[in-house]
């Protein structure tokens, strides 16, 4: 229900004249609707509102923390790790920061190669998808029944 409202507040500020106020309050509008969508496990939506906010100010902490956080929600141990160590260098005593740039550091430090891993099952992931938005049934299943394996496996 939060999410609906943030929404409706930015559709109405698309009707308003740009000016600062506006723009600072859409900033704000967009990146509490982010951690709604964070909440909802909706990553793909929350990154594109995070990118947004960052094209227009690329120092926003917020921003780069719950861009780094929906990252991770997408299995991009990379990216999440960019994102919330630029958060850590621009405002180091932000504690969530921080607390979210160690554990992404303790996570690739510990499994050196799944930064790589998920990276290939995100290939096989698309690729499946595709498959099945062409009608490759047969191909898409095997695609996901690698997928399985893969992530049934101990190495990962």
């Amino acid at each position: 229900q939060a999410a609906e409202k943030y929404r409706q507040a930015l559709a109405l500020l698309d009707k308003v004249p740009s000016n600062p106020e506006a723009e600072d309050v859409a900033h704000k509008c967009r990146l509490n609707l982010a951690q709604c969508y964070l909440k909802l496990t909706s990553f793909e939506a929350a990154k594109a509102l995070c990118d947004g906010v960052l094209e227009a100010d690329p120092k926003s902490v917020k921003a780069l923390l719950r861009r780094g956080q929906a990252h991770l929600g997408l299995d991009d141990l990379r990216a999440a790790h960019r994102d919330l160590l630029a958060a850590c260098r621009l405002e180091p005593a932000n504690r969530e920061a921080r607390g979210e740039y160690e554990e992404v550091k303790q996570v690739m430090e510990a499994h050196p190669t799944l930064a790589d891993r998920l990276d290939d099952l995100r290939v096989v992931q698309q690729r499946a998808a595709a498959q099945l938005n062409h009608g490759q049934i047969e191909e898409a299943r095997k695609a996901f029944e690698l997928m399985r394996r893969e992530c049934a496996s101990e190495t990962i």
